[in-house]
């Protein structure tokens, strides 16, 4: 990804329509939306017809709704009734109201799935952006990556997925799992704009507060989403289709003949099933459509925690199970591999690391055998050369904490390798007690029994330094890095220390109310690592 324009789109084209989702007519009928402008009065005023997604929209339009698809029937009688000017002839509405309603029942409605938060005033573009990356991550089978971001209004930004969903049950399911990963992560995604008619900003258009809706990157600084902002001329795109062709990578004609291939059903545990081998049985995963990500975790170069690992160099993965093992056919080894997303892995040798990655684990068989490995649950391996590896099962906010502090550059993708592994041992030494063998992190586990020396050099008390020299805003991945950094001193300060160093370095920033339920969530979630006493309130 490069720093002068936001990252583009890269689904594969090999994927497969699933059968539960890939009958919807798409092709066959005519996708219209409804779109609407801002009033005096600060509501919206909607137009009273729908309009084709290749059709220019009207020049003061502001939002779009759903995807509504017609009959030519439904067409022809739709712009007779537009032509004649008796658009509200209909005692409960307009002509555009009273198809909206039939294609609803009928269940011709696509919602594209995007996400927003308008806490950038509050949190920073920084925190927000980490929120909508990790929902995507966690919550959505697609990759950041595979997203459009955008800025809007001076205050908010919006992700729009790859992703349509059908219906409105399965719209609303989706705002589910956001208060879902609201109330697990003490995040605040706007879950209220997943209604039925939900209207939509149009990227490119003005704001009420005088800033369009831009385009970014998810590297990109607040200073370059500044100029960029400034720059831009707001102007309603010609076409809407443009639009969805833009979020989706595709065009249209290919979108809507594979739409299977687009369509997500978060109502079902697993919507688009892998059929996986038994253990050790020959065979390959059959892929069914669920999304290209989800195939280069079974398909892709596998990660071994072994390769190239000697004495006293260990390799480390953070990740999280996505499917059942499986071998592959032509793999005379017969090696099990587990289809993963990695948070981080970081091999014997500086060649073999990646970062949030859909890939397959390769466990030998000693390792294997040692538990089970369910779809869904996070892991941490600490890999040895000799095909033996310290094994634990993880949630995901010590997977978080760790990714915050071995992440250099968190929207570049880029690892800190030379000291990775260390900030990985400093980081679980100081505040959980796993066992990670007599080797420790570089077979010497004893020389860091000094506490002055560990608490002065961990990653973690570095970062607490340099936002004690620069700010919160010098952080590359600042939710995640202040987790680390109130992890520490939760337990070197206690509860009134720890508020009171938030409060000292984020000045006029600070938030009592959040700083407390960051807080809070620590100590609840390992009461035995951090016994203090919390406060009714802040």
């Amino acid at each position: 990804m490069n720093d002068t324009s936001p990252a583009r789109k890269r689904v594969s084209t090999t994927r497969e329509s699933s059968s539960s989702s890939g009958s919807f007519p798409a092709s066959e009928l005519t996708a219209c939306t409804r779109y609407s402008t801002d009033r005096e009065d600060s509501g919206k005023h909607q137009y009273p017809r729908l309009r084709s997604i290749y059709d220019s929209p009207p020049e003061e339009a502001r939002y779009h709704g759903p995807l509504y698809f017609l009959t030519d029937e439904e067409i022809r009688r739709h712009d007779r009734v537009v032509t004649e000017e008796s658009e509200y002839e209909f005692s409960n509405g307009s002509i555009a109201t009273v198809l909206q309603e039939r294609v609803k029942d009928e269940g011709r409605v696509l919602y594209q799935v995007k996400v927003e938060s308008d806490e950038v005033r509050n949190e920073g573009i920084s925190v927000v952006r980490q929120w909508l990356s990790k929902f995507a991550d966690q919550y959505l089978p697609v990759s950041p990556n595979d997203c459009t971001l955008y800025y809007s209004g001076g205050r908010s930004i919006h992700l729009h997925t790859p992703l349509f969903v059908e219906g409105i049950e399965r719209f609303e399911r989706v705002k589910e799992l956001v208060d879902e990963f609201n109330s697990e992560t003490a995040a605040q995604l706007d879950s209220a704009t997943f209604k039925q008619k939900q209207q939509f900003r149009i990227p490119d258009t003005e704001h009420h507060s005088g800033s369009p809706k831009v385009e970014i990157g998810w590297n990109w600084s607040k200073g370059k989403i500044a100029r960029e902002t400034n720059r831009s001329q707001p102007r309603p795109p010609d076409r809407y289709v443009d639009v969805l062709e833009r979020d989706f990578g595709y065009g249209m004609s290919y979108l809507f003949a594979n739409i299977g291939e687009f369509l997500y059903d978060p109502t079902t545990t697993d919507d688009a099933p892998i059929v996986d081998p038994l253990p050790w049985e020959p065979g390959q995963p059959k892929y069914a459509g669920e999304g290209y990500e989800k195939w280069k975790a079974y398909n892709d170069q596998y990660f071994s925690p072994y390769a190239k690992v000697r004495t006293h160099r260990r390799s480390v993965f953070v990740g999280r199970v996505i499917g059942g093992e499986f071998v592959r056919r032509n793999d005379p080894e017969r090696r099990v591999l587990i289809p993963c997303v990695a948070r981080f892995a970081l091999g014997g040798d500086p060649e073999f690391h990646y970062h949030g990655k859909y890939l397959p684990l390769y466990l030998s068989e000693p390792d294997y055998n040692k538990r089970e490995y369910a779809p869904g649950e996070s892991l941490l391996i600490i890999g040895g050369g000799n095909g033996q590896s310290r094994i634990f099962e993880i949630d995901s906010t010590l997977g978080s904490v760790l990714h915050g502090a071995v992440v250099d550059k968190s929207y570049s993708k880029d690892l800190n390798y030379e000291d990775g592994k260390e900030i990985v041992f400093d980081t679980l030494d100081e505040w959980t007690d796993f066992d990670l063998g007599s080797g420790g992190k570089n077979g010497r586990r004893g020389e860091r029994s000094s506490e002055s020396g560990r608490s002065s050099n961990t990653r973690a008390a570095q970062l607490q330094r340099k936002v004690e020299q620069n700010g919160p805003k010098s952080l590359t991945a600042e939710y995640d890095q202040m987790f680390v950094i109130a992890c520490r001193l939760l337990k070197s300060r206690g509860w009134d220390g720890t508020y009171e160093w938030f409060r000292r370095v984020y000045r006029d920033e600070f938030n009592p109310q959040k700083t407390h339920s960051h807080l809070q969530r620590i100590v609840e979630q390992w009461p035995n690592q951090y016994p203090v006493n919390v406060p009714s309130g802040p």
